[in-house]
């Protein structure tokens, strides 16, 4: 008497969102003023955008939103207008993730003249 029980259970396929969002620079960041205005296109191949934060100088990170409102959807732009103290170069930098946890960065250079 054989009671030996067999089977096979299948499940579906199963995702896994790798690759980190494409972000780069619009433009060269126009200076006027104290202020530096630029912008940012992020796009994700695989999955949607979910946040953004920018840095100035390699500090703090700051929570920026998407220039609709809302980090939602696999193409974003971000648009930052960032305060310029004093005369020289500041590094700005914005990193984008997406749904996978993933990160993906760009920064440019903007400078203030006497």
């Amino acid at each position: 008497l054989d009671l030996t029980l067999s089977g096979e259970r299948t499940s579906e396929p199963v995702d896994f969102d790798n690759t980190p969002p494409t972000v780069s620079a619009t433009g060269a960041p126009q200076t006027i003023g104290d202020r530096a205005r630029v912008s940012f296109d992020a796009i994700d191949a695989a999955s949607y955008l979910t946040r953004a934060e920018y840095s100035v100088n390699g500090g703090d990170w700051q929570e920026v939103f998407a220039d609709d409102g809302i980090s939602d959807g696999a193409r974003e732009r971000y648009t930052l207008n960032v305060p310029l103290e004093k005369t020289g170069e500041y590094t700005i930098s914005l990193r984008v993730f997406d749904a996978g946890a993933n990160v993906g960065s760009a920064r440019v250079t903007a400078r203030k003249g006497n």
